[in-house]
């Protein structure tokens, strides 16, 4: 059983769904027993309060299951085409860590995948031209762009950071998950300046810590948790703060587009 996503890379706040996959040594005759363990798991975790995958993203879809050489394949497809729907696929699947059953088969998994998309440079510098696409909300004269008080700190900070230590670590070879470890192998590659990996983890921590702190309170107001962040209410220092970050932010993928791609 795997983990894929936030939870693969150890970063699930309080808003995640199910995104898990299952690969297994069996044979196609046994992909009925699987389906049904697959169902009954997303079963299980929808009761528990981890909704279903709206995508789909779960053993109990077919196409998120399989064994070794089913998923080598469909990896191998992905990069190959590296269509927007095999780009998002991706941005989830290289976070995959395994949870039950045999680690070992869900490890050697992620290292062939990893292997696989190293040796791809046209996939990398597609991968990296859809990450040069993720800006933080900045407005005019850098400020922050808000809508209805808040800001989206997961789509306008956290995936970017997220997308491009993924990205750099594909790129390297690492097989790393969280987004910091990512970063550092990034940096021992000569791929990121050592400064920029420090920078760019200090960022993500701290946006984590917002939007954490921000979910904590609308849970206790009884407001559905998300990644948006209200801006109205806080103090002047700490809005200014959160939008010198994000500005640091955008300089310094400004400045990876070409160490990202190549």
């Amino acid at each position: 059983m795997l983990v894929l996503g936030s939870a693969g890379r150890g970063e699930s706040l309080l808003v995640a769904d199910q995104d898990n996959a299952i690969v297994h040594a069996g044979g196609a005759a046994d992909d009925a027993w699987f389906a049904e363990f697959g169902v009954g798991i997303a079963a299980l975790l929808d009761e528990a309060g981890v909704p279903r995958c709206t995508g789909g993203v779960m053993g109990a879809n077919a196409d998120w299951r399989g064994t070794l050489g089913d998923w080598r394949l469909r990896v191998d497809g992905w990069l190959r085409r590296a269509t927007p729907d095999d780009l998002m696929n991706i941005d989830i699947f290289f976070d995959l860590m395994p949870v039950a059953g045999d680690a070992q088969l869900g490890h050697q998994l992620h290292a062939d995948a990893v292997a696989a998309a190293s040796r791809t440079p046209p996939f990398i510098a597609l991968l990296a031209e859809w990450v040069g696409g993720l800006r933080p909300p900045l407005g005019m004269f850098g400020a922050l762009r808000t809508k209805e008080g808040r800001v989206d700190l997961k789509r306008g900070g956290l995936m970017p950071i997220v997308s491009i230590a993924r990205t750099l670590a594909l790129r390297v070879g690492s097989t790393a998950r969280a987004t910091p470890d990512r970063l550092r192998d990034a940096a021992a590659a000569g791929r990121l300046a050592e400064s920029d990996a420090t920078t760019l983890a200090s960022i993500h921590a701290d946006l984590m810590t917002r939007v954490l702190r921000q979910q904590l309170i609308d849970l206790e107001e009884g407001v559905r948790p998300s990644s948006r962040v209200a801006v109205n209410g806080q103090s002047r220092n700490a809005v200014r703060s959160l939008a010198r970050q994000l500005r640091t932010l955008d300089e310094i993928m400004n400045g990876l587009r070409s160490a990202v791609a190549g």
